[in-house]
């Protein structure tokens, strides 16, 4: 998958059209939400499932680096362990990357 996401931050740099490096960026941001997904679903804690709440703050954390653009944003979060079968949480990754 960090092939794929490299390839399409490849594209968009070379690309003059605005549109088309937005397009590229939200492939580059699906393919790394499924990333994500499966990062957490192969750590030895979790095969079939993974904590929603870390997902989403290792999510945000990386939404920071993103679009943070050199401004120094505070991210606080308060969230509770829930566990999520992989047929959710992959969806749940994809939704929220937009």
């Amino acid at each position: 998958m960090q092939v794929v996401a490299g390839l399409s931050k490849m594209q968009a740099r070379r690309s003059d059209d605005e549109r088309v490096k937005r397009e590229l960026q939200k492939y580059y941001n699906r393919v790394m939400a499924m990333a994500a997904v499966h990062e957490q679903m192969y750590r030895p804690e979790s095969l079939s499932a993974i904590n929603l709440g870390m997902y989403v703050e290792e999510f945000s954390g990386g939404l920071l680096q993103m679009y943070a653009e050199g401004k120094q944003i505070d991210l606080e979060s308060n969230l509770e362990e829930i566990t999520l079968g992989i047929e959710l949480a992959a969806p749940c990754g994809l939704a929220r990357r937009y």
